[in-house]
């Protein structure tokens, strides 16, 4: 069986090709996921909790349609018992907007017998709220 580590190393591998059907089979119920905590839908549809695999699956396509990432870096991973943390940068471009943002991330990653069961992002959601006004 695979570290929690590599699981989610692999789950971003699969996120860097876009290939949202394997990362999604690294996923397992509850499927919590709480992109740029703070924000809401209100902001920007790809904000707010969502649960389940529907829903995740939902998020993934309306990232795809919402930002054009230019750089996405993992800069440090750091596991725990059962959590991983990826620490990096990324740029954006917001679709509907077209104005570009940056910010550094921490995305920490729970993995319970293989499988990823919860997301977490801490972000700049002031450059994020910033970048969605019209």
């Amino acid at each position: 069986m695979p570290t929690n580590l590599e699981v989610v190393q692999k789950s971003y591998a699969h996120f860097t090709d876009g290939d949202i059907q394997g990362i999604l089979n690294l996923w397992e119920q509850p499927a919590v996921c709480q992109p740029a905590i703070g924000l809401t839908a209100d902001v920007l549809p790809i904000y707010g909790r969502r649960e389940g695999l529907i829903a995740l699956k939902e998020y993934y396509q309306l990232l795809g349609e919402t930002l054009d990432f230019e750089t996405f870096d993992i800069r440090s991973w750091k596991a725990t018992d059962d959590t991983v943390f990826a620490i990096g940068h990324y740029d954006c471009i917001n679709k509907k907007t077209e104005k570009r943002f940056g910010s550094d991330f921490v995305h920490v990653v729970r993995v319970i017998d293989g499988k990823i069961v919860s997301f977490k992002e801490f972000a700049d959601t002031a450059a994020m709220k910033e970048a969605a006004k019209a």
